[in-house]
């Protein structure tokens, strides 16, 4: 556990920065009272800024994850890891920079190079499964996702409260500050992974390619496409929930963030005690499609008892189920890359994140039409999972 305690502490800064990026801009951008944009726009154009703003981070991430992925095949998870984290701790001091300054070019470019080097989170991974024996793999990649759920709950509440009592900058200032000292962490007590008897050569134009292989590599074809829809049901579900809170309930910030805190709970608790026994007792194929076909009635269910008091109940299996969709696609996909890690866990995470930028953009747009809608087609992306996830030959068929 002393090897995989730093890599949990990547994934979780990294979320944690990400996470809290989200409540600060929409009141910079959305408000109107920031001199970061003209005070003229009206609340349509300034919304399509913050979606616009938003989506450079996740399209950095869905660049970069393949080509560090790939480069740490080949020089190794740790060098590739401290570059990347030493340009993402210079990223986030010229974020605070950009607000001071209040300069919203630089901020665009800035926020997607941050999300490029943030693909270090693949590197992160890779190195989690180097290490791992076959049966506790999907153990430990839940834990990676619980890892991430707990930050999106630590990331906005001390963005938002540090931004109150401090200044708007100083989030992004600390969050330097402690991937600084994560840096010298990881330069003095992290071990590398991959040897070199296991590197191959790679290409930087191959590397800038490798996104390719989600398409071309019939080995892991079916299970990138598992990845992706699960991505869509995944992010779908949990974008489009807080929309929900506010315009069925009228909840307001603090209100959300202690539900979204709430409805978190059970996942966190699934990925950390009730995942590893069940893949010990059942094939991760099993508890896979199982999980995603009991999640479809579980959101209908959701949805039919539509008070805020029964939320409070029906939201637990919903989110139990929903646990294990991250964990049981980042397994398949490990099973069946063999010596190809880092290549295949980065286009995962670039598959991962494409899905979650898509998910949010059209199933948000789906829902000023009904919020039904959205949710019934996460209900239709899951049954098409469960189906797919059955459906998926073993490793070695594959």
């Amino acid at each position: 556990m002393k090897r995989i305690f730093p890599l949990y502490l990547i994934t979780f800064i990294a979320f944690c920065g990400f996470a809290m990026i989200i409540p600060i801009f929409s009141t910079l951008i959305i408000d109107g009272n920031s001199a970061l944009f003209p005070k003229h726009l009206d609340l349509g154009q300034r919304t399509f800024l913050f979606g616009l703003l938003m989506m450079t981070y996740p399209l950095g991430q869905f660049f970069g994850s393949p080509i560090l992925g790939a480069l740490s095949d080949r020089y190794g998870r740790k060098p590739i890891l401290l570059y990347s984290l030493t340009i993402t701790m210079l990223c986030y001091f010229v974020i605070g920079l950009c607000i001071e300054l209040t300069n919203p070019r630089l901020l665009f470019l800035i926020l997607f190079i941050a999300g490029f080097f943030e693909g270090n989170i693949a590197i992160a991974q890779s190195s989690i499964s180097d290490i791992s024996p076959a049966e506790l793999k999907p153990a430990r990649f839940g834990y990676t996702f619980s890892v991430a759920s707990i930050s999106f709950i630590v990331g906005p509440f001390y963005g938002g409260r540090v931004a109150e009592l401090i200044s708007i900058p100083a989030p992004f200032y600390i969050v330097g500050l402690l991937l600084f000292l994560l840096l010298i962490y990881l330069f003095f007590g992290f071990e590398e992974t991959h040897p070199p008897e296991n590197r191959k050569q790679v290409h930087f134009l191959q590397a800038l390619t490798n996104i390719r292989h989600v398409f071309s590599d019939r080995k892991l074809r079916r299970s990138y496409i598992i990845s992706f829809f699960a991505a869509m049901v995944f992010f779908g579900f949990l974008r489009t929930y807080p929309s929900y809170l506010v315009a069925h309930f009228n909840l307001d910030i603090s209100e959300v963030s202690d539900m979204m805190a709430y409805s978190n709970i059970p996942m966190v608790l699934t990925m950390l005690f009730l995942l590893k026994p069940l893949i010990r007792r059942y094939s991760i194929k099993m508890v896979g499609a199982i999980a995603a076909l009991l999640l479809a009635p579980s959101i209908l269910i959701f949805l039919y008892f539509h008070s805020f008091d029964a939320m409070f109940v029906t939201i637990i299996p919903l989110m139990f189920f929903l646990a294990f969709s991250g964990p049981v696609t980042t397994a398949l996909v490990s099973e069946r890359a063999g010596e190809h890690q880092g290549r295949a866990i980065g286009n995962y995470v670039s598959l991962m994140v494409l899905g979650q930028a898509l998910a949010s953009l059209i199933l948000n747009a789906l829902a000023g039409i009904s919020f039904y809608v959205p949710f019934l087609i996460v209900v239709a992306f899951t049954l098409l999972n469960a189906l797919l996830i059955y459906l998926l030959p073993a490793p070695a068929e594959g």
